[in-house]
């Protein structure tokens, strides 16, 4: 279950609590009307800055809200701070919070933060500061997220693409395809400029990859290499599948084999491909259910990344590797370990670690990751896709076929067995 914890000194006590109450009023109404099936974040109230090391927090989205006091915190209350915040595996968000104006900025050691004003507990406020938990703990779509870029075949998919962008447009989606204009004007995809290096570029840029996938589809490059850029990116790919018009089957997930190990889609009629009626059929019914799972897709997917990431960062600390980003945005880390050896001081053993937040274990991740093993520096040992859903994990040494170096596959809980066996002994 999500938590949140409200940290206060006895000064603050009335006032805190009364923050703890209408909070919790709006949350649990959110919840009700937006996904009743889900039990709403509890606030536990706790009187005593002091008690912060004391917190034992129960998920990777657990929030500390910490009422800055009126005086600069304690030398005591000061390095707990510091080292709730180097936890491993951790990254547990603080935000701090003034009552009154002058606490807005907070003393150190979290001056670099940026407080939250809460001085007349007005709905004004408690709307903004519950919009920012719920994003937080990936329960509400940030606007920031609502970017989509649309990958079709314009032999059939163009009237899709169109509709798909006016619709989406129309509900507050940004949203791109390769008819996108630069400030100057000019289409993304630039005459003469490299087709697939704007694409790698542009893709990232945004937080999901719809997909059109339409009866001619895969016989476009382009669209091959979307995917894969996407996949490289680790962003989300949604398909919309549109059915053949001669009424042969198209398998659930749509005609790319990466695609449908997901089992994830939204489908529409092969009627849909006359320009006459993709209006028709694309309507506001249609509109809403795929919004519905576009937020379906983009909430499960930042739950999942922040989950993952803080589970397998806490595994190799717990075998005494340290964590760095190698590429973040790629949910790409290296996990390192000095050897204490008087034959080899200062040698490293290193891991490059790709988190995968996928609902199956993709070959393309495998062959990223092996290429970034072989291109990165300084030089890593061995590769790790680290990925989070047991159950769709088919045969590894199937995956690892002709890939150079073979690509270790496990799950976060594995790591010290797959550290075990690369390096001959339990570290």
């Amino acid at each position: 279950m999500d938590t949140f914890y409200l940290l206060y000194t006895p000064q603050d006590s009335d006032w805190s609590l009364q923050l703890k109450q209408g909070l919790t009023e709006r949350i649990r109404a959110w919840m009700t009307m937006h996904v009743p099936d889900d039990s709403p974040p509890e606030i536990y109230p706790i009187e005593g800055l002091e008690r912060l090391e004391a917190l034992n927090l129960p998920s990777w989205l657990s929030l500390v809200l910490l009422v800055l006091p009126e005086q600069e915190f304690s030398p005591e209350v000061t390095q707990q701070i510091a080292n709730f915040r180097c936890r491993p595996g951790g990254n547990y968000p603080i935000l701090p919070i003034s009552c009154e104006p002058q606490r807005d900025i907070p003393s150190q050691p979290l001056d670099a933060l940026r407080s939250f004003p809460m001085h007349d507990l007005s709905d004004n406020l408690y709307e903004q500061l519950l919009t920012w938990l719920l994003n937080q703990v990936g329960l509400r779509v940030a606007s920031a997220a609502r970017s989509v870029f649309i990958s079709y075949r314009t032999a059939d998919g163009r009237p899709i693409a169109e509709r798909l962008e006016q619709g989406l447009g129309e509900r507050g989606y940004q949203v791109s395809r390769d008819n996108k204009r630069d400030d100057d004007g000019l289409p993304l995809l630039h005459i003469g400029g490299h087709v697939q290096e704007q694409i790698r570029q542009e893709i990232p840029k945004h937080s999901l990859l719809l997909v059109v996938d339409s009866p001619q589809v895969v016989a476009s490059g382009w669209v091959h290499e979307e995917i894969n850029t996407a996949l490289t990116a680790m962003r989300p790919i949604l398909p919309i599948v549109i059915e053949s018009p001669n009424g042969s089957r198209v398998p659930q997930g749509g005609r790319f084999s990466a695609l449908r190990e997901m089992q994830t889609e939204v489908r529409l009629s092969a009627a849909a491909l006359n320009p006459a009626q993709t209006a028709t059929l694309m309507n506001q019914r249609f509109f809403a259910r795929l919004e519905e799972e576009i937020h379906r897709i983009l909430l499960g997917h930042y739950r999942v990344r922040r989950q993952l990431v803080s589970a397998t960062e806490q595994q190799f600390a717990a075998v005494n590797f340290t964590w760095d980003e190698a590429a973040a945005e790629r949910l790409l880390y290296h996990a390192d370990q000095e050897v204490q050896s008087r034959r080899a001081p200062g040698m490293m053993r290193r891991m490059l670690v790709q988190c995968s937040p996928y609902d199956a274990v993709l070959r393309q991740s495998l062959v990223e990751t092996a290429r970034y093993v072989r291109d990165y520096t300084p030089r890593c040992q061995y590769g790790l896709l680290v990925h989070s859903v047991e159950a769709f994990q088919p045969n590894p040494l199937e995956l690892n076929d002709g890939i150079d170096p073979p690509i270790y596959i496990c799950y976060p809980d594995q790591i010290p067995d797959v550290i075990e066996e690369v390096y001959g002994r339990r570290i």
